[in-house]
């Protein structure tokens, strides 16, 4: 939940100075700080607001443990300015503007929501685009292999009417000599056929033109992604400055 991560001053205390944070009004905070025992009221110095406060306060205070002034308490001996460049070196507040309604606070995370929801449906839109564009590649790449009669010529015409006149000699030696020259010359085309084949497979040129349109795919699968990626990347730059625009509204006085 959002709050105030706040650094505040008392001229009672001097060179000391609280970190720390709260879910409502900073003002708020530093008059319920203001009680008996503490001379004059708290000012505020700075008031940032985060998305996760608590968080944001926690690393600070990390970071300013070498001038903590105690373990269990959020009083630190330095600058104002030091405390608060240890509090945005972690994120930016989405506003310093101390005084900000709940209804502002409201709007402003209403439309923040509303643009992020929107870039996710994008993205998910861009992201099947790219599964299917993909797919269409891995098709591409296994019809390389699947399609072997493009690249080696497959069982031709020649393979067949070579073997015809061979199928007729040799199947004079059977009863029926139609069933026989039938099953010869099939047999003996088919086998031919893919001796050829396989022996093209084997060849430098065959294995040469494979490799070369596995190389064009694989680039053209690259390139793809590069493309996509920068779709996505141009999709949440402008979600991020319509949520930076957002932020510079919610400062304005």
């Amino acid at each position: 939940m959002a709050g105030w991560v706040y650094v505040l001053e008392n001229k009672s205390m001097p060179g000391l100075v609280k970190v720390g944070y709260t879910k409502h009004s900073p003002k708020s905070r530093a008059g319920q700080l203001y009680q008996t025992g503490i001379p004059t009221p708290f000012t505020i110095y700075y008031a940032g607001l985060f998305e996760n406060p608590r968080l944001i306060e926690g690393k600070a205070h990390k970071t300013l443990k070498h001038c903590r002034v105690s373990r269990g308490r959020e009083f630190f001996k330095c600058r104002p300015s030091e405390a608060v460049s240890a509090i945005e070196a972690h994120a930016k507040p989405a506003s310093t503007k101390s005084e900000i309604s709940k209804s502002e606070w409201a709007n402003f995370y209403k439309a923040k929501r509303a643009v992020e929801k929107n870039c996710r449906a994008e993205i998910s839109v861009i992201e099947v685009e790219r599964k299917y564009l993909i797919e269409k590649l891995k098709d591409k790449k296994e019809n390389i292999y699947l399609n072997a009669k493009k690249l080696t010529g497959g069982v031709t015409y020649g393979h067949f009417a070579g073997w015809f006149l061979p199928s007729i000699l040799i199947c004079d030696a059977f009863e029926n000599e139609g069933f026989a020259f039938f099953i010869i010359w099939l047999l003996g085309s088919l086998t031919t056929s893919n001796h050829q084949i396989n022996k093209i497979k084997k060849s430098n040129d065959y294995n040469s033109l494979v490799t070369n349109r596995l190389t064009s795919i694989k680039l053209e699968e690259v390139e793809l992604n590069s493309t996509i990626d920068a779709q996505i990347a141009l999709t949440k730059d402008k979600a991020n400055q319509k949520i930076q625009t957002l932020k510079n509204n919610l400062n304005q006085p």
